[in-house]
């Protein structure tokens, strides 16, 4: 208070005392400034200016801390005015609290014996964490209670809101008074926050922040308050969706109330058990803000204080869902050690520092390993598409399994990519530094970071960073990453570890098997099995494991074969394992370079004596870090050390080399079953064409193909130019496709390349219609008549008339169900538009209602999306809605129907409908049959036109030709018919450069494969570059030589 005067009225009285002495004689010095020596008048007379300056900058920050504290709010941060608003913030907040302790201390009533008796916390009662703590407290006398052990203290977690929360504001909510603010600042002065920095009383909080509350007489009830989860009355015309959009900010949040609320009484005794049918005056828990990892979901709805009968309970207990084992269980308790946030690290392309990780468990297994899963089945289908003929389509079953839907929707393909670049750039500065790779333990993928566990205690490698309190290294906020380019180069030294579940932070825990030597899998045969298989699938196909060889007993005989790598081998018993691991110490200790590889045995089989005792003499001579063995217990006996891991499902354990309690991940042999079939089915030849596809036409022979002229000369590019066709490719952008990584181009003679994942400007071809089908273009004549909806799918999944809607992408994604997947019902829409959480019946009616009235009805006043005529009746879109998929088969048919270059403005016509790779958006489950129909479909028609435009004749128009690849390689990238196309295209142009820059391209996406390319694409090679290199060239035979 005192500080406050002498500043507001001391501080400007004195300068105006003696800005009077001093105005005068110093004005007269500053005239004279240059003619006199005697300057000391014209120094103070700025001395003073400083001062008054000082001062209006000091009362400006005081006008605007006073009321912000006063009423709980965050001050507004004025430009160049820091230092005055803190100095007037640590002065408002300290007269804030002499004042509040004054009249807490004058205020405070002295307890009586029963007031004492009553909130005194005792062992008896129940520990904050309970959600009926206030009604157990006088239920618990005579009651033996386990809990002695000193309680945490409770914590808050700052929420962002607006206006912002303040320390004023959150002991107003949590005490009633916000003056007991100062409690809490005292508490946390200095803590360090999870976001890095440190706490202090007279600035500002963020929200994530978690604070400690204090505890003392009431604590009990205080922390039960600061715990207890937001909540809202509903009132008249309420919906669970209004709701969601007021409260949350997004209606589509709205099955996260019902699933908190279900079973939850009303105050006229109804239970909540429809998400349609809200009563009002119930009181509904909301979801904690997405953003908000510190707040915990509650785990039941508000009970009613009067008891249950134990079948009421049962009754009123949520269905456990699939995600309930990777769920943190509600805690007020503060975490052992901080951890700093990220923050986004400046990285390469799609790498990102801060990857969240939406843990959930798909089959059981977690988002990483169904991430590694999709990406191996993207790979196979891949390579079908490149081994099929023109018109044929790939074999894949009509529709997508259950157990493949769930992977495409729990799929994490950045979590993937993150962690797989962070180890790389650690490995790579490692070498930099001239040090080996750190040898590690463990690694975490949380919803915020990356964190590894090394081996040994030491300085931490870039990009990672050692966190204050434990082992523990996470990825710096500033990491940069490796680039695409250089982490493909880069050799990951971590090949051995595997995913083995999600502990209850909601974080993906991994181990390094092989710093674990051998661990020892407990349970039935079946259970082991499962166990085995998650191991085995992850290792074989994740982009980690890539130096990594991996044998399995017991289980995956049909496995290697089917597998995008060739890192797995299946032997028949153990004694055959111990061998194979004895030639491989041997050909490792003879070939230079290995001293990354790891060998890995995965045995599900029983092991006998012997075996065991081989594997163990095998073991005992191997390098440290470099073998592992993941075995049934019964070797325990041989392998004392090994760790014991209980391959029951839904039984949480202690891994201790993380010391992390982990419910192992598995593969059930039901949705094993369904994934090798689906593997299975890629190695089935290519269906034949049938009309109209049929009519696609062959690639052309070899003598067809007409000589390029010996100079390099044409419309593509010339070499004295310099200025070479850009390059045709982009990266895919679906997220169930494996991630691209290419090397860089050779340089010599090589023209620059673009970025595959920079973005290519697709113009339509010049003889391409934009007009639409006669259908379309009739009901387009009636003057007035309203636009049309259209279903769009080639490309991002949209619905015309929803764009301004914010559920416009998940009505979309119901209008293509509905669109292909017709006459189904409704069990099956609701599975397949969540395949891990399946909508509910009544949310399905809402949404299709929602549907229908948006879209509203035809010229003939017909709804879009028809009314079901009875309960068993399939939901279904009028034949009205038009879809460009249609489009394009009906534009592409009647191109295909004519002879030679007449079907051209037809064809042309339907690759301008092309905006990108088909069903685009996000992740469709149900719709990978029809994706792939659609790419081959894309790819045909582009190849068409592509052969068409480079005949010559008095069609031919390169261009044209090179516009059609590109969109055919924009929808997929390692289609090696189009790039056979391309370099024929170049090679008529006359390009050498162009040619060089499409053997080029065609060799990265084989890489990207692991596969070799196509004897056709050799045999085109050779004989193209043999006809247009010149004399002295050194790539004559070969498109190897331009490698």
């Amino acid at each position: 208070m005192l500080g406050i005067a002498l500043l507001g009225a001391g501080a400007p009285y004195l300068l105006w005392q003696a800005t009077a002495a001093v105005g005068p004689d110093g004005l007269d010095a500053m005239a004279h400034l240059l003619s006199r020596q005697d300057t000391a008048d014209a120094v103070l007379l700025v001395i003073l200016a400083v001062g008054w300056l000082a001062w209006i900058t000091f009362a400006v920050a005081l006008l605007v801390e006073v009321p912000a504290q006063v009423r709980g709010r965050r001050a507004v941060r004025l430009p160049g005015l820091r230092l005055s608003q803190r100095a007037a913030g640590v002065l408002v907040t300290g007269v804030l609290a002499v004042l509040s302790s004054t009249a807490v201390a004058s205020a405070a009533p002295s307890p009586g014996p029963a007031a004492t008796a009553e909130t005194e916390p005792g062992p008896s009662q129940a520990t904050s964490g309970s959600p009926a703590t206030a009604e157990r407290g006088h239920e618990a006398e005579g009651t033996e209670q386990a809990d002695e052990a000193p309680r945490a203290r409770p914590t808050y977690t700052v929420r962002d809101t607006r206006p912002a929360q303040s320390l004023w504001s959150i002991a107003e909510e949590l005490y009633g008074d916000g003056a007991q603010f100062t409690r809490i600042a005292d508490l946390n002065e200095g803590r360090v926050m999870v976001d890095g920095s440190r706490f202090v009383s007279a600035g500002d909080i963020r929200p994530g922040w978690e604070l400690l509350l204090p505890e003392d007489e009431g604590g009990e009830e205080r922390r039960s308050h600061a715990d207890a989860p937001r909540a809202v009355t509903v009132a008249p015309g309420d919906t669970l969706s209004k709701i969601a959009e007021d409260k949350l900010g997004d209606p589509d949040r709205y099955p996260e109330i019902f699933d908190l609320n279900r079973g939850a009484r009303s105050p006229q005794g109804q239970r909540l058990t429809d998400a349609d049918q809200i009563i009002p005056g119930q009181r509904l828990v909301l979801p904690p803000d997405e953003e908000q990892p510190g707040r915990q979901n509650p785990p039941a709805p508000p009970k009613e204080s009067t008891p249950q009968p134990p079948a009421e309970q049962d009754e009123a207990k949520p269905a456990p869902s699939r995600t309930e084992l990777a769920s943190p269980a509600p805690s007020t308790t503060a975490p052992e050690s901080p951890q700093p946030s990220t923050g986004t690290a400046a990285q390469p392309e799609e790498a990102s520092a801060a990857t969240p990780a939406a843990v959930r468990t798909t089959a059981g297994v977690t988002a990483l390993t169904a991430a590694v899963v999709v990406a191996g089945l993207a790979v196979r289908r891949r390579l079908q598409q490149r081994r099929r003929k023109p018109g044929e389509s790939i074999a894949m079953a009509p529709e997508a399994s259950t157990t493949e839907q769930r992977l495409v929707e729990d799929a994490e393909p950045a979590a993937v990519t993150a962690l797989d670049t962070a180890l790389r750039s650690m490995a790579r500065a490692a070498g930099e530094a001239g040090i080996d790779a750190p040898p590690l333990k463990a690694a975490m993928v949380t919803r915020r970071t990356i964190r590894v566990l090394p081996a040994d205690p030491g300085e931490p490698v870039a990009p990672f960073t050692a966190e204050p309190e434990g082992a523990w290294w996470s990825l710096a906020p500033d990491a940069e990453l490796l680039t695409a380019e250089d982490a493909a180069t880069t050799p990951c030294p971590y090949p051995g570890l595997v995913t083995l579940g999600a502990d209850n932070e909601r974080s993906i825990v991994l181990l390094n098997l092989p710093s674990s030597d051998v661990v020892l899998l407990s349970g039935s045969a079946v259970e082991v099995r499962e166990v085995c298989t998650s191991l085995v699938l992850e290792v074989a196909m994740s982009p980690w494991a890539e130096q990594a060889e991996v044998l399995a007993v017991g289980f995956g005989r049909e496995l290697p074969r089917l597998m995008p790598t060739a890192r797995l081998r299946h032997v028949p018993d153990a004694a055959a394992a111990a061998r194979d691991l004895g030639e491989w110490l041997l050909e490792r200790h003879q070939s230079p370079g290995a001293e990354h590889e790891s060998w890995l045995l995965v045995c599900a089989d029983s092991v006998t004596s012997d075996e065991a005792w081989q594997l163990a003499e095998a073991l005992a001579a191997a390098p440290e870090g470099k073998v592992a063995m993941a075995l049934p217990a019964s070797c325990a006996p041989v392998f004392p050390r090994g760790q014991v891991w209980d391959a029951a499902p839904d039984v949480e354990q202690m891994i201790e080399d993380v010391e992390k309690d982990l419910v192992l991940q598995r593969m059930s042999s039901p949705d094993y079953q369904e994934l090798l079939s689906a593997l299975s089915t890629t190695t089935e030849p290519a269906e034949p064409a049938e009309a109209p596809w049929d009519q696609v036409l062959d690639e052309p022979s070899e003598d067809e193909v007409p000589e390029g002229p010996e100079n390099v000369v044409g419309d593509g590019g010339t070499e004295s130019d310099g200025r070479p066709f850009p390059a045709l490719v982009k990266a895919a952008a679906d997220p169930a496709s494996d991630e691209e990584t290419t090397r860089p181009a050779p340089k010599a003679e090589l023209p620059p390349a673009s970025p595959e994942n920079a973005e290519v400007e697709v113009e339509p071809a010049s003889d391409a219609s934009d007009a639409e089908p006669a259908s379309a273009a009739r009901a387009a004549e009636k003057v007035g008549a309203p636009a049309e909806p259209q279903l769009r799918v080639m490309g991002t999944v949209e619905l015309t008339g929803l764009e301004t809607t914010s559920r416009a992408p998940k009505l979309a994604a119901l209008a293509a169900l509905l669109y292909f997947r017709p006459g189904r019902d409704p069990e099956t829409l609701c599975e397949a538009m969540g395949p891990t959480e399946p909508w509910s019946p009544a949310t399905l009616n809402q949404r299709v209602r929602e549907l229908r009235n948006r879209l509203g009805s035809d010229p003939n006043g017909d709804p879009y999306v028809l009314r079901r005529s009875g309960k068993d009746s399939p939901y279904a879109l009028s034949q009205a809605l038009t879809c460009d998929w249609g489009w394009f088969e009906e534009r592409a048919a009647a191109g295909l129907a004519v002879d030679g270059s007449e079907g051209l403005p037809e064809l042309e016509s339907a690759l301008s409908l092309v905006r990108g790779r088909p069903l685009a958006g996000r992740d469709f489950g149900w719709a990978l049959p029809q994706q792939q129909r659609m790419i081959s479909r894309i790819i045909d028609i582009a190849h068409c036109v592509a052969v068409l435009r480079t005949v010559p004749g008095q069609h031919q128009d390169l261009d044209a030709a090179r516009h059609a690849i590109m969109i055919g390689l924009e929808v997929e990238s390692t289609a090696e018919l189009l790039y056979r196309d391309w370099m024929r295209t170049e090679h008529e142009a006359g390009n050498r450069h162009g040619l060089r820059t499409a053997i080029t391209r065609a060799q990265q996406a084989a890489r990207r494969l692991d596969c070799a390319l196509e004897p056709e694409t050799e045999e085109l090679i050779a004989s193209l570059t043999q006809d247009s290199a010149k004399p002295g060239d050194s790539a004559r035979t070969s498109g190897r030589a331009f490698v």
